[in-house]
């Protein structure tokens, strides 16, 4: 076949290292760039298809910046919470519209997307963190296969695996969760309530510090997770839902930790909040981190961020042989790749257990 795209049949050929097919509809040329002849046969063949069915896309020239605006305005806003906006909203303006607003999104190609990628994650951020929010754009794209303005998503070629970093363990030792759990027990108050109970049930902290009374359970020693304190512009505020839809969950505590938080809230009497400030009112995380760095400080211990409770519940949690799955659940993952991704260290020991387990048998 040759180069001439006039025909309206159209044309496949190679240019440099890349396939590239065009063809020329109602005096308009389009074109799709790809690393595989079939690709670009099939993408043609769709266009003859689509051209002879009247139901090709027309060329357009709005930007990415001007139909995500439009997209987050219409769509997001009305179907999800002030806050997941807001979300969506910080990562377009910060990590896709410097590189790729001003694109024309029918021109927009996994190249573009890749490159913009790469130097917008460049800076050592964690395979978690970039997944879900290039998620947000790759959404974006499908809404607009979905509307025709684009013949397919530019984003099913774009490889996200460029050196990220996957989030490791920073669990306490044995040791130094001894000491912990000994100074929580001896100096209880709201606040070290609630770290004793991220220690004890791996939940996130804001998902701690929005508690009710209601949502704890002293007769069945289970905690009903179902919202969580998040910040929005100029102060914290209680969500209505946790951080992802597998997020609502209840979870069950062990007998010392049922009877530590009964004793807390037979001394403390919290009416509303189940971990309450003087005045009635949860708890704000700059608070509570203040008062974790004093704790560290005073037992003498490296410097690990609030969320090393949580891992350290998971970490615990693997080494006494409690399957991957249970742990996901539990701590509320989206899946259980992402606990396995995470805690990958600990739950490679669990499977050389596993083989020395199954030593007799062969």
């Amino acid at each position: 076949m040759g180069r001439t795209a006039n025909s309206g049949l159209g044309s496949v050929y190679k240019r440099g290292n890349k396939w590239r097919a065009q063809i020329v509809v109602n005096g308009e040329r389009r074109s799709f760039t790809t690393d595989k002849k079939s690709e670009a046969n099939a993408w043609l063949a769709k266009m003859r298809t689509d051209s002879n069915f009247g139901i090709l896309p027309k060329k357009s020239s709005i930007t990415v910046k001007e139909f995500s605006e439009n997209w987050l305005e219409n769509i997001i806003r009305p179907s999800v919470s002030e806050q997941t906006f807001r979300n969506y909203e910080t990562a377009f303006n910060y990590h896709f519209y410097p590189d790729m607003g001003d694109i024309v999104l029918q021109e927009l190609t996994p190249e573009m997307i890749e490159k913009s990628y790469r130097k917008t994650f460049r800076h050592n951020k964690s395979r978690d963190f970039v997944n879900s929010t290039c998620a947000r754009f790759n959404r974006m794209l499908k809404y607009a296969v979905k509307q025709n303005v684009l013949i397919k998503n530019p984003h099913d070629k774009v490889d996200l695996r460029f050196g990220l970093k996957t989030a490791r363990v920073k669990a306490y030792t044995k040791e130094e969760q001894e000491l912990i759990i000994d100074y929580l027990k001896k100096n209880m108050d709201a606040k070290n309530a609630l770290f004793y109970l991220l220690l004890a049930s791996g939940m996130r902290i804001g998902e701690a510090l929005a508690l009710n009374v209601s949502d704890v359970n002293f007769k069945n020693k289970s905690v009903n997770v179902n919202k969580t304190v998040v910040y929005v512009k100029g102060g914290y505020i209680i969500q209505d839902h946790p951080k992802t839809d597998t997020s609502s969950r209840t979870l069950y505590l062990s007998d010392n930790a049922a009877n530590y938080l009964k004793r807390y809230y037979a001394k403390y009497k919290p009416a509303t909040y189940f971990f309450e400030n003087r005045n009635g009112k949860f708890i704000e995380y700059g608070s509570m981190k203040y008062r974790w760095n004093c704790v560290q400080r005073d037992l003498d211990i490296p410097y690990r961020s609030i969320h090393s409770l949580r891992h350290s519940y998971a970490t615990r949690a693997l080494e006494k042989g409690i399957d991957i799955k249970t742990v996901s659940v539990i701590l509320g993952h989206k899946s259980v790749v992402t606990t396995m991704d995470i805690y990958q260290d600990v739950y490679d020991g669990q499977k050389i257990k596993a083989a020395d387990v199954l030593n007799d048998l062969f």
